[in-house]
């Protein structure tokens, strides 16, 4: 009867663990034809079902940057939004902030034992952003 309880223990602390292995997400993000004078510093924020995940060391739009979170398995609603300085402020990187594209992701994204990656590629010159979810 102990060893009966003993592997029982043993297997419920192994589902246990198993839950709570999280899955990475790898944010990629670039700017393509930025105009002399105009690569501005930037960073990202991945936010997960409302709360802040991970903020990127901060860049030039023209170089490729990346950013990897760790997620819980499951069905999230994920944001991604990138931010530039602008005179020693930072702000979303939207149209609405005068930014020529909105450089912002949403969407929601399960995630499984697998990593996942979202690529953003924002295009200044035709204004419109290429997403790539794997």
């Amino acid at each position: 009867m102990k060893l009966f309880a003993l592997a029982l223990l043993m297997l419920c602390l192994s589902a246990s663990l198993m839950a709570q292995k999280k899955v990475n997400l790898e944010v990629t993000w670039i700017y393509t034809n930025v105009l002399e004078g105009y690569d501005h510093n930037c960073k990202t924020k991945i936010f997960i079902d409302g709360n802040e995940a991970g903020e990127s060391k901060v860049g030039l739009e023209s170089v490729k940057n990346k950013l990897v979170v760790a997620v819980e398995p499951g069905k999230h609603q994920v944001r991604i939004v990138n931010y530039a300085e602008y005179e020693g402020n930072w702000e979303e990187h939207t149209i609405a902030n005068n930014y020529s594209v909105d450089a912002v992701y949403e969407d929601s994204i399960v995630f499984k034992k697998k990593p996942r990656k979202v690529s953003l590629i924002f295009d200044i010159t035709t204004e419109t952003a290429e997403v790539k979810v794997k």
